[in-house]
């Protein structure tokens, strides 16, 4: 989906769902429920499931050229991970006849599983999920992705990179200014809320930082421990942490580094956004 339309659909849709099952999946729920849909009730009029369609005569045109061989990729086992190994179970592997060998690991062994296949020079993985962090130590390592872009012979219908935002390709896909991979899984925080609990205490959407911790606290005192007021993602040692970390950080206008390269992230806009997100934790489930 193109940016342009997940931003149209975004801002026409009635956006919500509970905190408590918004982590379950990355699908689609019924309107009336908090069940996700099946893959065929939310696949789009250009899936390549849908015979005839673009991406349908695609894959099955070109990608029958490589069939009988191989792919194998590994990422974060993650709920998106998971819906996309189901698509690719579903559409991709049919009708192309490539077999597809998908590793997922927590986010620390996939770093350890392509530093051992780097070094022992095994090349078992074909596509590697690199974390923003590692961009930089595994540059020369993989494929130029402008090489792949500018073949036309496969590039898939409807597909354009230039959908990505460009602050995304050049800070979480490139290093020193030299394009090193494909945005995927960007760690950026998007506000959903459930428009019927807000009608029920009487509640507004909040528009500032102050309006959503009031929110959060509203709808923790009223519904817990059935549902809180937000969620977070403060596992120890994961990445999750730094993503949660960096959303408020930058909310509050601070940064890690200075311009100059001088470490930020113990300014007094820094500490601001440290004491809003642990002001959170008494609003979230409590640590099973």
């Amino acid at each position: 989906m193109k940016r342009r339309d997940i931003l149209r659909w975004g801002t026409s849709a009635a956006l919500g769902w509970s905190a408590t099952s918004a982590l379950t999946a990355c699908r689609r729920f019924s309107p009336s429920s908090s069940i996700p849909l099946s893959i065929e009730e939310t696949r789009g009029l250009e899936s390549p499931s849908v015979i005839g369609t673009d991406a349908y005569h695609f894959l099955k045109d070109v990608g029958q050229g490589f069939s009988g061989t191989t792919v194998r990729l590994i990422t974060e086992d993650s709920p998106g991970a998971n819906v996309a190994w189901e698509f690719v179970q579903e559409e991709f592997i049919p009708l192309t006849g490539i077999d597809v060998q998908w590793d997922r690991f927590p986010l620390d062994r996939v770093f350890g599983r392509i530093e051992q296949d780097i070094a022992r020079e095994a090349g078992t993985y074909d596509i590697m999920y690199w974390d923003q962090a590692w961009i930089g130590r595994f540059l020369e390592v993989g494929v130029n992705p402008k090489e792949l872009l500018e073949n036309s012979d496969l590039q898939y219908p409807n597909y354009n990179f230039e959908d990505f935002l460009s602050p995304l390709v050049a800070n979480i896909a490139s290093y020193q200014g030299q394009l090193a991979a494909i945005p995927y899984d960007i760690p950026i925080l998007i506000l959903f809320y459930r428009p019927d609990i807000l009608e029920e205490l009487g509640l507004s959407i909040p528009m500032t930082m102050e309006d959503y911790l009031e929110t959060m606290q509203v709808i923790t005192e009223a519904k817990a421990p059935q549902i809180y007021g937000t969620v977070e993602q403060w596992k120890v040692g994961h990445y999750s942490l730094h993503a949660n970390m960096t959303a408020w950080l930058w909310a509050h206008g601070g940064s890690i580094y200075h311009a100059d390269g001088t470490p930020a992230i113990n300014d007094d806009r820094a500490i601001a956004a440290m004491e809003y997100l642990l002001a959170q934790r008494q609003y979230a489930p409590p640590k099973p």
